[in-house]
């Protein structure tokens, strides 16, 4: 037994009847009491087939400059750790932040990320207080969904809302403005074990959590 035993438990398993490792999940939760755990080096391993993978390194705040710049994945107080069979789509483990629904216009998410990033209108607030852009473009940005890239701005805007548009409501220009601010990263992990196959029987199955030691964290039976 771990001494980090229930302090990490399994809680769901998803994606059971997959045959896409990308669609087949599942979940883990940090106990309330837990002030940091770093959990690279554990293992998710089947007692039935023996199959299983080990959980690598992440990044605390996702960018795409940063890739090769992993360390050890932290787990907090009440953290939720999703923990996919198949390869990340955007190629490392990450926290969850405000601007994740950004990346999914054009990378698959399973499960897809909460859209919680702000709104093209607080961001024009924020770079351009005072109501200082003009109408048309104010106009153009209650057209926008919210955390979405907009791939071709209308040529009648002008220069500053133009600029808004192509460097501000982007993945990496949400991270530039807020990443400094307490609530910006989420309680969620994503973690990637990197099969190109499933890993988990759809009954019948027992996984085990396991740490560095490879001591028995937590078991669920599915």
């Amino acid at each position: 037994i771990s001494p980090y035993y229930k302090q990490v438990t399994i809680e769901r398993t998803f994606g059971a009847f997959e045959t896409n490792p990308a669609r087949e999940y599942l979940t883990l939760k940090v106990a309330g009491n837990v002030a940091a755990l770093q959990i690279t080096n554990w293992r998710l391993e089947s007692a039935v087939s023996g199959r299983g993978g080990d959980i690598g390194k992440g990044v605390a705040i996702f960018t795409p400059n940063e890739l090769g710049f992993e360390g050890p994945i932290v787990a907090h107080s009440g953290d939720e750790i999703i923990v996919t069979t198949g390869r990340s789509p955007l190629g490392t483990s990450f926290r969850e932040n405000i601007c994740m629904d950004y990346l999914t216009q054009f990378q698959e998410f399973t499960p897809s990320p909460a859209s919680t990033c702000p709104s093209p209108q607080e961001e024009a607030d924020r770079y351009y207080p005072n109501y200082t852009l003009d109408n048309t473009c104010y106009t153009y940005l209650g057209t926008l969904t919210q955390c979405r890239i907009a791939l071709i701005p209308p040529d009648d805007i002008s220069q500053n809302c133009r600029e808004l548009i192509q460097t501000r409501l982007t993945y990496s220009g949400c991270v530039e403005a807020h990443r400094s601010e307490p609530s910006f990263t989420s309680k969620t992990w994503r973690v990637y074990l990197g099969h190109g196959t499933e890993l988990w029987k759809d009954k019948r199955e027992v996984i085990k959590l396991l740490d560095a030691q490879g001591k028995l964290v937590h078991a669920i039976s599915i």
